[in-house]
């Protein structure tokens, strides 16, 4: 699912999905947006599914009476243009991909899943380095959920790997003491 980056009072947020943007207060069509795969920032009623997604606001707010308008959060500086945190700050739309989520990254169980491949079951510890290394690579990109996901699988591989080798553990001694 595609994520939008956003700013708001000249500091970048994010990443959201277009639902998450939907609900928030400050979703406006002139709201500074940027997504992987774009050259730079543009408005949101440039993007064609937050156009949409704006539209649908709309329609929501018409057919419910609000005892306040809604106003943007985030403020326009001089002839229109919005802060653009690149000239000020070093900020760049890939810079923004890559800064992590405010939420602890979840364990990744790397070193374990290492040790249980060199010890015990070498084709499930792989599987299990595999998932550990997806956790920091997820979480960095802001996709927690993957995050969770990927620690969960590697967590796991390690439990397997680990009943895989007491169980067969026995038969390697017993296969070691017939060969001698």
């Amino acid at each position: 699912m595609e994520k939008f980056w956003i700013i708001v009072d000249g500091k970048p947020q994010g990443p959201f999905t277009p639902e998450q943007l939907k609900l928030r207060r400050d979703f406006t069509a002139e709201l500074p947006v940027w997504t992987t795969g774009m050259a730079d920032w543009t408005v949101a009623s440039r993007v064609p599914v937050l156009a949409a997604l704006l539209e649908e606001v709309a329609l929501e707010e018409a057919s419910v009476p609000q005892e306040q308008p809604r106003e943007p959060m985030n403020k326009s500086l001089n002839n229109g243009e919005y802060f653009n945190p690149a000239q000020s700050s070093g900020f760049t739309p890939a810079a923004a991909a890559m800064t992590a989520p405010a939420e602890p990254m979840p364990p990744s169980y790397l070193a374990w899943n290492i040790v249980m491949t060199l010890c015990c079951c070498m084709i499930v510890g792989i599987v299990g380095i595999f998932f550990s290394a997806k956790v920091a690579q997820k979480w960095q990109v802001g996709d927690i959920e993957g995050a969770r996901k990927a620690s969960e699988r590697a967590a796991w591989c390690l439990i397997l790997s680990f009943v895989l080798g007491l169980v067969g553990w026995p038969f390697q001694m017993l296969f070691q003491m017939a060969s001698l």
